[in-house]
């Protein structure tokens, strides 16, 4: 009777052990990364962004600084020389991906242009103008008094392209400090994409001076 007890007992507890194992593994979870993109003008329904004007213009590649273009997650910068990539808080393409398809959608609804071309341009498309941007910032930001805004900055140069490369304008856009409480990615990369629709609405401006 003792030995059946005993071989009982060691049947029994292997099957103990695996319960126990079952019951302390941790649930799995989603994952908890969230991915961002910059925004258009709104567009209506039905509504073309091709434009009756007459102005066709070359948007050369977007510059981006390579601590924002190596970078996937969101830039928040916490200092002068300090920066925090999110881990959790991404972009879904590349930032100046995502900064040219705003740009060319915004500049398409303006009055005055007609085509957008973007590199590289097709052969047989002929452009007044080309413009080169550089992006300078396009972060969140934390003051030195306290507190976050989001800080989107670049620099733009138009070009004329019937071969005497006459720059018609250079100029440093610098977009409203719009405040921001530090957590919400969302509220951020919307401002961001406010700073970018500011930026094409410039540009779009200095585009119809040259006509």
């Amino acid at each position: 009777m003792k030995m059946n007890r005993t071989f009982v007992g060691v049947m029994v507890l292997p099957f103990i052990l695996a319960f126990a194992g079952c019951q302390v593994l941790p649930e799995p979870s989603g994952d908890p990364t969230v991915s961002y993109v910059l925004t258009g003008p709104e567009i209506a329904a039905g509504e073309s962004i091709t434009s009756s004007g007459d102005v066709d213009v070359g948007l050369r590649p977007v510059e981006v600084p390579d601590f924002l273009r190596r970078s996937r997650g969101i830039v928040v910068r916490e200092g002068v020389n300090q920066i925090r990539p999110q881990d959790l808080a991404r972009w879904a393409e590349p930032l100046e991906a995502g900064i040219n398809r705003v740009l060319r959608e915004r500049l398409l609804s303006a009055p005055t242009i007609s085509s957008v071309y973007v590199h590289p341009f097709p052969t047989t498309a002929s452009r007044d103008f080309d413009i080169t941007i550089r992006i300078i910032r396009c972060e969140g930001a934390l003051k030195a008094e306290g507190g976050y805004f989001a800080r989107f900055a670049a620099a733009y140069e138009i070009v004329r392209t019937d071969g005497s490369n006459q720059i018609v304008a250079r100029k440093v856009f610098s977009a409203p400090e719009f405040p921001w409480d530090g957590k919400d990615f969302g509220k951020l990369v919307q401002q961001l994409s406010e700073g970018a629709n500011l930026l094409s609405s410039e540009i779009a401006v200095e585009l119809g001076r040259q006509r």
